[in-house]
């Protein structure tokens, strides 16, 4: 699924997109999939200024709308990818 694909349905969902739910929506298809998701948010607060609760709740709305799947990896890791990226 295309990243303007993804935003056309948070918006018609009625979701707000904020620059930093944009952001994290422009890191996310950079990794392409999160295995480390501290590292992830690290990233994102050091360039960004966002703050852990903004990553996780802008996750959870992708994963609510069917737009994130969330896979256990290695041990009892979990690994977010776009829905249809691989």
């Amino acid at each position: 699924m295309s990243k303007a694909e993804v935003i056309q349905k948070l918006e018609k969902s009625g979701y707000r997109l904020s620059e930093k739910r944009l952001r994290i929506l422009e890191e996310l298809y950079a990794v392409e999939q999160i295995i480390d998701m501290e590292r992830f948010w690290i990233t994102l607060r050091e360039r960004y200024q966002i703050s852990w609760a903004t990553v996780q709740t802008f996750l959870q709305r992708l994963h609510s709308e069917g737009l994130l799947l969330r896979e256990y990896g290695a041990g009892r890791s979990i690994v977010y990818r776009i829905k249809g990226s691989g």
